[in-house]
C-alpha cells in the first residue's frame, strides 16, 4: 500500500487527517484523481492476488464462481446475521443459507445435548 500512496500513506491512516496540501489538492480537484488511481490499483490488486482473493465470499444462493468482495457496493449487499456476503439480486433474507445451516447445527447441538443429558440421568 505504501507504494500506492508513496508520500501521501497518511490518507490511509484517518479519514479526518488531511495536510495542507491535500486540502489544496481537494480545492484543484487532484485528491480526487489521485484517489481514483489509487483505489483501482488496489482494486486491480485484490481481485488478482490469491491471498486478497482467499478473503473473498461466494453466493450461497446461486452458486456462481464469482468472488465477491464487501467494496462492490452496488452488487453485493450483506446479511446482517451472519455477516455473510451475497449478490444483491440473489439474496434473499429469510432464507440466508449460512444463517440456515448455522441454525441447523444449533438445533442438532440442542437435540445432542438433550439426549446426552436423558441417556444419563437414566
Amino acid at each position: 500500500m505504501a507504494k500506492t500512496f508513496g508520500n501521501e500513506i497518511h490518507l490511509c491512516d484517518s479519514v479526518h487527517h488531511y495536510s495542507l496540501k491535500d486540502l489544496v489538492h481537494v480545492e484543484n480537484g487532484s485528491l480526487v484523481e489521485f484517489m481514483m488511481k489509487a483505489t483501482n490499483t488496489l482494486i486491480s490488486h485484490i481481485v488478482n492476488c490469491d491471498l486478497c482473493k482467499a478473503k473473498g465470499f461466494f453466493c450461497e444462493f446461486c452458486n456462481h464462481n464469482e468472488i465477491l468482495f464487501p467494496f462492490q457496493l452496488k452488487k453485493v449487499v450483506q446479511c446482517q446475521h451472519c455477516k455473510s456476503f451475497f449478490h444483491r439480486k440473489c439474496y434473499v433474507q429469510a432464507q440466508c443459507p449460512k444463517c440456515m445451516r448455522m441454525e441447523g447445527y444449533r438445533l442438532r447441538n440442542i437435540a445432542h445435548a438433550s439426549s446426552s443429558t436423558h441417556d444419563l440421568l437414566k
